[in-house]
């Protein structure tokens, strides 16, 4: 008889075709091949041109100044709800230049990264399903059975690479009918894997169709990579946000930021979640519960990384100087998209509609077998079932390999 409970026998990470375990092939060929005979597009970490990780130096310098300066206050608990000063400027931060009903109140909570805090709504939220994309990021799979719930996924881009409306619909009813409530994960703008962005015209179409559901309707907005479209930091991103609100008054949204990618400094966990919401009685239990849900899963959250961006947000100078050393590398990350989809179109394959961050996907008959082929001559990939297609990583790529690896996957199709 297993140690492990059967239900939980399905919080198993791929060992073959798992994000991590893609990236750890790749870098065994790598230790015995040489970086030049290797190309790894498998984990989200940006890089530089010459394989080292992009960083926000000023980041760095604040957290050093903070350990030089008071490194025994930084030893000491943040409370599960958070540090104070960093729960009320991020979403200043967040939301500056978008403007807001006058009704709608604003909580938030710091959280364990993007993925504590998908946890931490998905858990509190979603009856016994989440509504996503496919494709989705595949720690969305493992962090909804986590909780304890399952996935009823609509097809993200129909056959012109626009939103599938009439996929997200027949999902959307099905789910409201059989249990009552609505739950949406969307990664949006910049998805991983796909790099496409629901434009406000289909945001604008969704809330209409969400509209017609007299249920409690959640959209958490996954916006990890909402420092990295074409413009950097755009406060236009975000404008559909109040404008579907006032489309559908009774939608609630979570915003969810990711600060440990937003400040690529991945290994220091910081994300969180700032609830929108007309009804204030219902706000303030949503941040109670949060915070209590924190105590009970991981006592309380980082406080240097906390700090850090609390200290950092309450200084325009120092903002500012972060910003330029993020827009620096973003920059070069967006310069390897059209080199990228400039090679794909003349090797004829067709990819997702990437209008920025960290990631695009080439559609593929048999995304398993094609990673094996790519594998088999150093090629490291991150293959997706549904649809079928390979996740390419332009954040971690070199501009030469954004143009050789299209001619490469045309070669084994």
């Amino acid at each position: 008889m297993s140690i492990i409970i059967e239900e939980r026998k399905s919080i198993i990470m791929s060992k073959k075709a798992g994000i991590f375990a893609v990236s750890a092939r790749a870098k065994e060929a790598t230790s015995k091949l040489g970086k030049d005979k290797v190309i790894n597009s498998s984990l989200g970490n940006g890089m530089d041109e010459d394989g080292n990780p992009f960083i926000i130096p000023t980041y760095l310098d604040v957290m050093k100044d903070l350990i030089n300066k008071s490194g025994d206050q930084l030893c000491g608990y943040t409370p599960p709800g958070g540090n104070p000063e960093l729960k009320t400027a991020y979403p200043q931060y967040i939301l500056k230049g978008v403007q807001l009903p006058k009704d709608v109140h604003i909580r938030a909570i710091p959280t364990h990264g993007g993925t504590g805090g998908i946890f931490l709504a998905v858990i509190n939220m979603a009856s016994q399903t989440v509504i996503s994309h496919l494709p989705y990021w595949p720690n969305y799979n493992l962090i909804i059975k986590q909780a304890g719930k399952k996935v009823a996924g609509f097809y993200l881009l129909d056959e012109n690479l626009n939103l599938n409306l009439k996929s997200f619909e027949e999902t959307v009813t099905k789910v409201a009918k059989e249990e009552g409530r609505l739950f949406l994960l969307i990664n949006s703008p910049y998805s991983n894997p796909t790099g496409a962005s629901i434009t406000r015209e289909e945001w604008h179409k969704m809330a209409e169709i969400l509209k017609k559901f007299n249920v409690p309707k959640s959209i958490f907005l996954d916006i990890a990579y909402i420092d990295f479209g074409p413009n950097g930091k755009d406060s236009k991103d975000l404008q559909f946000v109040p404008e579907i609100m006032d489309i559908d008054p009774s939608l609630n949204i979570i915003l969810a930021p990711s600060a440990s990618k937003s400040f690529m400094a991945y290994g220091w966990r910081v994300g969180i979640n700032i609830l929108l919401s007309r009804n204030e009685a219902q706000a303030d239990e949503w941040f109670n519960v949060m915070e209590g849900t924190t105590r009970a899963s991981n006592s309380n959250n980082v406080t240097a990384p906390q700090k850090a961006l609390a200290t950092i947000l309450a200084d325009e100078k120092l903002i500012k100087k972060a910003e330029e050393e993020r827009q620096a590398a973003n920059t070069v990350i967006q310069e390897r998209f059209g080199i990228f989809a400039e090679a794909a179109a003349k090797a004829g394959l067709r990819i997702s509609k990437p209008t920025g961050g960290y990631f695009t996907t080439v559609y593929v008959p048999d995304a398993s077998a094609i990673a094996e082929k790519l594998e088999a001559i150093n090629v490291f990939t991150v293959p997706i079932a549904d649809p079928p297609a390979l996740r390419i990583s332009i954040c971690s790529l070199s501009k030469s390999e954004c143009e050789k690896l299209p001619g490469l996957i045309k070669s084994v199709l």
